[in-house]
């Protein structure tokens, strides 16, 4: 009978894997055998990441555009949706955020998207537990597999390519004394391609560039406008010039992707 009774619960937690592939509440592992599963994988990725920045950190100023197409490639989107469902193998990231993930929220102006993956995917391996955040404050970590933890790490493993910015010069756009009118910003920078696999290996760069002129769409509230939108909209069209870069350069990145 009890043998009976464990496939019974095997096979009910089979049927009740996603689509996706995503296991569903009740039957998901629990985080440390997850990350266990996936520790070798996942660190070896980490580590080719690291090893591209550095080769960011180093290489030379870009002035002419250098980047090879290296054949198709789906990029992660610029800015990621809480869960992008179709898998993508090309991470574009900030070099400061490189240097310094954990402080990433808090000190990017404009957000390429990948620096929380990655804070997410270390912390889980470092210490088997989720970042502190509001959502889950140190000791509140769930305890089962969720959806943004699965997620985290599929990204990470099928990670092929790296896009790495490095700004050369950044002015965060602001707000006039009276909240009325704003001081445009503007962005000059470059974007290092790096292959992981098999080896990590420099792919060229680009060279691109936003600068704000003209109306901004932003939320005013008793005829002020609103800082936190004012920034927001120029590191969306921050995002946006080098989508129009990469689309224009790298003939077979997936459209959908950006």
């Amino acid at each position: 009978m009890t043998r009976l009774t464990t496939s019974l619960a095997a096979s009910l937690c089979l049927s009740m894997v996603g689509s996706s592939g995503v296991v569903l509440s009740g039957c998901a592992p629990s985080v440390e055998t997850f990350v266990e599963a996936r520790r070798a994988r996942a660190t070896a990725r980490i580590a080719k990441v690291l090893q591209a920045r550095d080769l960011a950190k180093a290489a030379p100023d870009v002035f002419e555009d250098t980047m090879v197409d290296p054949g198709p490639m789906s990029l992660c989107d610029l800015m990621i949706p809480p869960f992008r469902d179709k898998p993508c193998d090309t991470w574009a990231i900030d070099l400061a955020q490189l240097e310094a993930p954990d402080r990433y929220p808090s000190v990017a102006a404009v957000n390429f998207g990948q620096a929380e993956w990655l804070v997410l995917t270390r912390s889980l391996l470092e210490t088997g537990r989720y970042p502190p955040n509001e959502k889950y404050p140190e000791g509140a970590e769930p305890d089962r597999v969720n959806r943004i933890i699965e997620h985290g790490f599929r990204w990470l493993d099928n990670l092929r390519y790296v896009i790495i910015v490095d700004p050369d010069e950044l002015v965060v756009p602001d707000v006039t004394p009276d909240n009325k009118a704003y001081v445009a910003g503007n962005f000059e920078g470059s974007a290092h391609l790096y292959a992981i696999e098999p080896e990590v290996r420099a792919l060229g760069a680009v060279r691109f560039e936003f600068a704000m002129s003209g109306d901004v769409k932003v939320r005013m509230k008793r005829g002020q406008i609103n800082k936190a939108e004012l920034v927001d909209a120029f590191s969306k069209a921050v995002r946006g010039a080098l989508a129009d870069k990469l689309a224009t350069r790298l003939r077979s990145l997936e459209p959908a992707a950006l």
